[in-house]
């Protein structure tokens, strides 16, 4: 179950960030969304003898037909993300009546639909799911109805099912760097934002130019500039000092100049107090050591 819980936080994180590229396509769909689900549900996607493509019958060609005893168990016919699933429906009862086929799905990648055309007239419908909406472990237990091992029935698992632990989040917060290191101490190699966004790292002016590079689009008029003290700056419009005085190592970042010249628990000291000015606790923000 593990593994079909990492496939769903990863399909999710794969809508949100290519939707309008699989609302376009359902040949990416599939591989993007379908495919990888399929796999963690025990079908190995690359073998005919399980999982067989655009499977050709008198009435047309369903996407998938799942395999066991080298006949067709369950039928899926697959939809680029957001299509409309009822015409498909309709499509799909017509190839399982005709080939003899008890189980049928339908799918865009995020609503997982599944009849048993056995169980009545008209088909029963078995699950209904909503892979973005459904708690992790609701979408788990609906989507075990699909596992390979349980075929050729397929059974929805009991609600009594345990919801999985959450996996741990990685690395430490930045509040608990802050405490923690020392001069000398090696950089992070990765930083983890509250909206998922991950950076790698090289260098501790590394970290610190990337958390302001996330923090400046959140800043509010006139929050420019910010203060390090009573007579510098962090983050300014030109790469001057409240004294009047150069920032002795600036970077541009987003049209904004950075000091970067800091020991290293002044570069994660300055990384919280950006995140801070937006409103964003340091302890939301992650680095992998």
């Amino acid at each position: 179950m593990k593994d079909l819980l990492r496939v769903i936080e990863q399909v999710r994180a794969r809508i949100e960030k290519h939707r309008a590229e699989l609302q376009k396509s359902e040949a990416l769909t599939r591989y993007v969304l379908i495919d990888p689900i399929l796999r963690a549900l025990g079908w190995e996607t690359e073998d005919p003898d399980q999982v067989r493509p655009e499977f050709p019958t008198e009435t047309g060609t369903p996407d998938y037909a799942l395999k066991q005893g080298g006949k067709p168990q369950i039928m899926i016919e697959a939809k680029r993300l957001g299509s409309d699933l009822e015409e498909a429906r309709r499509k799909g009862f017509q190839y399982c009546f005709e080939n003899k086929v008890r189980f049928y799905a339908i799918t865009d990648g995020v609503i997982w639909r599944v009849w048993d055309l056995g169980a009545e007239i008209g088909g029963k419908e078995l699950i209904g799911l909503d892979i973005l909406k459904d708690p992790p472990g609701e979408a788990i237990r609906k989507l075990l109805a699909l596992w390979r091992p349980a075929a050729p029935q397929v059974k929805v698992a009991p609600s009594s099912i345990a919801q999985p632990s959450p996996p741990p989040l990685p690395g430490i917060t930045l509040s608990e760097l802050k405490v923690k290191v020392k001069r000398g101490d090696k950089p992070p190699q990765l930083v983890i934002f509250p909206d998922g966004q991950r950076e790698i790292i090289k260098t501790w002016n590394g970290l610190l130019a990337t958390v302001a590079h996330w923090v400046i689009p959140k800043l509010r008029r006139g929050q420019i500039p910010i203060r390090t003290g009573p007579k510098g700056y962090l983050l300014n419009s030109e790469p001057i000092h409240l004294s009047g005085r150069p920032f002795d190592s600036p970077k541009k970042v987003n049209k904004l100049w950075l000091e970067t010249n800091w020991s290293a628990p002044n570069h994660v000291r300055h990384a919280c107090r950006l995140l801070e000015t937006i409103g964003v606790s340091p302890d939301e923000v992650r680095v992998e050591i």
